[in-house]
């Protein structure tokens, strides 16, 4: 293996990479361009927020619309893209502070029930985004904390994120071994 050949290939790599606009120098003071699919991805919106509002009633219902949006959303604009529209859907006034109750736990038990069933009959290939994107939803929307987290495995190499409120992960089937992902980034709103 040669260590001089893999920096030079590197390089010109980056430098490739640069010159097409996919990469930006650190501390770059040139502006992103416009971009349609970040403009187009706030067509969602009115659904997520829709989606959020009142109690939980038609739950199910929900459940089924915010997993097929995000389903959507992350492969037509992105997984940034619709970040960004999620959050600023989402109210910060709605959520509670402090520690859950017993009521949280039931609230957490019926999303995750209901995701969970709503994943398993849904004819899309839904995968963690969007469980995670749903999840975080309805359980803003049930005025419970939550965050979702990505985070990377290195061996074998694998990324995932999540849904939490307070230390539970809501609604994912890999519960329990989501700890041996290493957290990259956390969206709190």
């Amino acid at each position: 293996f040669n260590v001089s050949q893999a920096r030079s290939d590197m390089e010109s790599f980056v430098v490739e990479l640069t010159s097409q606009g996919l990469l930006v120098a650190p501390g770059s003071t040139k502006r992103s361009t416009w971009s349609l699919r970040k403009h187009l991805t706030w067509l969602m919106a009115p659904i997520v927020y829709c989606c959020t509002l009142g109690a939980p009633k038609w739950l199910t219902l929900k459940a089924w619309i915010l997993l097929t949006a995000s389903y959507l959303s992350t492969r037509l604009f992105g997984w940034p893209n619709t970040v960004r529209v999620w959050q600023a859907c989402s109210s910060a006034s709605h959520r509670r502070q402090g520690s859950q109750s017993i009521d949280d736990s039931g609230t957490l038990d019926a999303i995750d029930t209901i995701v969970r069933r709503a994943i398993m009959h849904h004819p899309l290939n839904l995968g963690c985004k969007e469980r995670a994107l749903c999840c975080q939803a309805l359980t803003h929307a049930a005025a419970l904390p939550a965050r979702i987290v990505l985070g990377v495995d290195l061996f074998p190499f694998g990324l995932h994120c999540w849904c939490e409120s307070g230390s539970r992960v809501v609604a994912d089937r890999y519960e329990g071994r989501c700890d041996r992902y290493t957290p990259l980034a956390t969206y709190v709103w």
